[in-house]
């Protein structure tokens, strides 16, 4: 209004700075979104996660896969899987066989029990 005197001017003007701000604090809701409501990545990535955990040589199966959105560049994965028993009896033994029979020499067997902790 100071340049041409017309107060309608700044109607006006705080009319549509106020209407690109309405649109930008739209345009953040929708972006964050999926980061406030904890939403999980799309399917097709869950697919290739599942698919990466389970060419681990331990991992029998793939039970259950949940993610979760935890920034705009990172999330955060669980997964519930089936160990393969024989492939970690291996690589125990292959660590620890030595010690165990260790002043056993004429062992051939070792029986190894696990144990479930206490919860």
């Amino acid at each position: 209004s100071s340049m041409t005197g017309d107060p309608i001017w700044d109607v006006f003007s705080e009319l549509a700075v106020g209407t690109m701000l309405g649109i930008v604090a739209i345009r953040l809701i929708r972006m964050n979104t999926k980061f406030l409501m904890g939403l999980s990545v799309d399917k097709e990535m869950e697919d290739s996660l599942v698919k990466l955990v389970a060419t681990r040589p331990a991992v029998e199966h793939v039970r259950g896969l949940q993610t979760q959105w935890i920034s705009p560049t990172g999330f955060s994965v669980k997964a519930e899987v089936t160990l393969r028993g024989s492939y970690l009896s291996r690589k125990l033994w292959e660590s620890y066989g030595s010690r165990i029979t260790a002043g056993n020499e004429g062992t051939k067997e070792v029986l190894v029990r696990p144990t479930m902790p206490h919860l």
